[in-house]
């Protein structure tokens, strides 16, 4: 009995779901009408969407110039200017400030063997 109570709640559910779209005139929650595009709307679309990845792009590159700015400042070297200004180092070493959180974490990378 249950199994068919819950069947029962699922259709009343989706009946009320149907109905709720039918009062919106066929378009979701954003506003958007579902279904095919015209040439017009997909290419408005486009627009929008080539100029909102403008502005992401934009902010990214100025986040980007911000941050290589502060690192700079502080002194800090980003994973690859350790690596280029280090030639003598292996790619597969650490760096050295992640070598001292492994000794530090670690205890001196003492293997406990001996």
């Amino acid at each position: 009995s249950t199994r068919d109570e819950r069947g029962v709640g699922e259709e009343e559910e989706q009946k009320a779901k149907e109905a709720a779209w039918a009062k919106t005139g066929g378009k979701n929650s954003v506003g958007h009408r579902t279904g095919k595009l015209t040439a017009e709307e997909k290419a408005e679309r486009l627009r929008t969407m080539m100029s909102d990845a403008e502005v992401h792009d934009d902010a990214r590159y100025s986040r980007l110039k911000t941050s290589a700015a502060e690192e700079a400042a502080g002194g800090e070297k980003s994973l690859v200017e350790l690596s280029v200004g280090a030639p003598g180092r292996h790619h597969s070493d650490a760096a050295p400030f992640l070598e001292a959180a492994q000794r530090s974490a670690f205890g001196g990378g003492d293997t406990g063997s001996g």
